[in-house]
C-alpha cells in the first residue's frame, strides 16, 4: 500500500523521522521499504534527507536548477551559504562525480544549485516526477559533500485512486473529475516555494488552556492572548468558532502558516465540537470567500491529516450558505483519531492544474492538529 507525503502530510514511519518532504509526492509500497531500510542503515542524527518530486524546473535542458525549501535551507544549509560555495555530487546509479555551484536565493534564504546541475540531470538522468533523496554531509575542510539517491517513479497495479466513499454518498461526485479537465502549465514547479514539517522542538506548556464557546456557529475569534493582532494571523488564518489557545499552540500555529506564505487559501482555524465530528460546517464569510468557487456542484475532497498515513475523501457541498461535509466525515474523522476540544487548523488546496492530483479528486485538505 503506498502512501502521500509532502510538506504538510506526514507519517509515523522510520523515514519521518529522518527525512523532510520538498513537495507532495505519491511514495509506492517498495518506496516506503525503500526509505526505511536506508535511513534506519544511514543512522544519522545531524542532518535530515531531502525527498524531492523532480518538477520541469529541476530537469528542463541547458535551464535546470534545484531549489531547496525554506525551512530545510535554515536548518541545514545557510550556515554554508554566506558566499556562494561549490558542492561535490555523487550518485548511487553513477560513478561521474560533479561541482555544482550553490547559492542562496536574491531576495530569499532559500539554497538553490544552479551551475553545474545540469549536467547532474543529464549523467544521473533524472526525469520529470522522479524521487530523489538529497543526502549532504559537511566536509571536515568545510563545505559540502552531496549524495544523491535516485528513486525512479514506480507504478502499483492495485487501485490506490479508489476512495473509502459508498456508493450512496458518491451519488453526486461520480462525474465531479470528468468536469475538471485543465491545461497544465509547464512552470508547475512548486519547489520555489517549499514548506516544511512541524518541527519538534516547539515548546511544552505545562500551563493548557482550552476553552471553546457554546455558541460554536458562525465566524469566531480568537481570545486576545492569542494574538489575533499578530501579523501571522493577520490575512492568513480564519477562525471559525471562540476559543482560547496556549503558547505551545499559538507558536504551533505560527509554524503551520509559514508553510504557506501568500496562501489563496488561508487557513481555517476551528476547535472541534461534538457536532463537527459528524457535520463540519465552514462559516458564510469563509465560504463565500473562498470556498463558493468550488461549489457550482457537490465536490469530492481528498483530507489528508498530519498524524495519519491514511488518505480519505468526503464530500463538500453547500448548505445555506456554508461549504458542508458531511458524507463520508464521520469516517474520516474516526480514520484521522479527531476528537471533540482538538484545535485544527484546515488547509484547502487547489490542485486542478497539478499534473500529479490525486485521479479521485482536484480539491485537497490538509488538516494540522496543532500540538497541546
Amino acid at each position: 500500500m503506498g502512501t502521500w507525503r509532502g510538506p504538510c502530510m506526514f507519517g509515523i514511519e522510520e523515514f519521518d523521522k529522518h527525512c523532510m518532504f520538498g513537495n507532495d509526492m505519491y511514495l509506492t509500497a517498495d518506496n516506503r521499504s525503500f526509505l526505511n531500510e536506508f535511513c534506519e542503515k544511514s543512522g544519522r542524527n545531524h542532518m535530515r534527507f531531502y525527498a524531492h518530486r523532480m518538477t520541469y524546473s529541476n530537469v528542463v535542458s541547458k535551464r535546470a536548477k534545484m531549489v531547496f525549501g525554506a525551512r530545510f535551507s535554515k536548518l541545514h544549509l545557510q550556515r554554508y551559504l554566506d558566499d556562494a560555495i561549490r558542492v561535490e555530487v555523487h550518485c548511487t546509479s553513477s560513478d561521474e562525480i560533479f561541482e555544482v555551484r550553490m547559492k542562496k536565493g536574491m531576495g530569499t534564504n532559500q539554497a538553490i544549485m544552479t551551475s553545474g546541475w545540469d549536467d547532474v540531470v543529464k549523467e544521473y538522468n533524472f526525469e520529470e516526477d522522479d524521487i530523489v533523496l538529497f543526502c549532504f554531509d559537511p566536509k571536515r575542510s568545510g563545505g559540502l559533500n552531496l549524495l544523491l539517491v535516485h528513486m525512479p517513479l514506480e507504478e502499483e497495479d492495485d487501485d490506490e485512486g479508489e476512495h473509502n466513499m459508498s456508493d450512496d454518498d458518491t451519488e453526486d461526485t461520480e462525474d465531479t473529475e470528468e468536469e475538471e479537465g485543465h491545461e497544465i502549465s509547464d512552470d508547475v514547479a512548486q519547489d520555489d516555494h517549499d514548506i516544511h514539517e512541524i518541527s519538534d522542538d516547539v515548546a511544552q506548556d505545562d500551563h493548557d488552556i482550552h476553552e471553546i464557546s457554546d455558541d460554536d456557529s458562525g465566524e469566531g475569534e480568537v481570545a486576545d492572548d492569542a494574538g489575533q493582532g499578530d501579523p501571522y494571523f493577520q490575512g492568513t488564518c480564519v477562525f471559525g468558532n471562540k476559543f482560547s489557545m496556549n503558547n505551545t499552540r499559538i507558536k504551533n500555529l505560527k509554524v503551520v502558516v509559514d508553510y504557506y506564505p501568500n496562501a489563496p487559501i488561508p487557513q481555517y482555524v476551528y476547535c472541534l465540537t461534538q457536532s463537527s465530528l459528524n457535520k463540519m460546517e465552514f462559516s458564510e464569510d469563509f465560504t463565500e470567500t473562498y470556498l463558493l468557487q468550488f461549489l457550482h456542484k457537490s465536490v469530492l475532497v481528498v483530507v489528508n491529516c498530519t498524524t495519519s498515513l491514511q488518505t480519505m475523501y468526503a464530500e463538500m457541498k453547500l448548505e445555506e450558505k456554508k461549504a458542508v461535509m458531511k458524507a463520508n466525515w464521520s469516517d474520516t474523522v474516526e480514520a484521522h483519531e479527531l476528537q471533540v476540544n482538538d484545535v485544527c487548523a484546515f488547509s484547502f488546496r487547489d490542485e486542478s492544474k497539478s499534473r500529479h492530483r490525486d485521479p479521485s479528486a482536484f480539491l485537497r485538505l490538509v488538516i494540522t492538529k496543532l500540538k497541546n
